[in-house]
């Protein structure tokens, strides 16, 4: 599952929340099925990556990771 940041301004029906003086916006509908959300910086040489991970994983509704058949 990959998520998309973008830059934008909390909606009415968003989850909003603070660190170091940035705000993170989650759709409510996204913070219910996936759950808490985490965001990672790793450091290499002179670039910084983010990483996005999700506490949880919405259950398989079918599609290529709905059986081991391809492991």
């Amino acid at each position: 599952m990959s998520f998309n940041l973008v830059l934008d301004e909390p909606g009415a029906d968003d989850k909003v929340e603070e660190h170091e003086g940035l705000q993170f916006i989650v759709k409510n509908e996204l913070y219910e099925g996936y759950g808490p959300f985490t965001l990672e910086t790793i450091k290499r040489d002179s670039q910084t990556y983010l990483q996005l991970g999700a506490a949880r994983q919405p259950e398989s509704s079918g599609g290529c990771d709905s059986c081991s058949s391809c492991s």
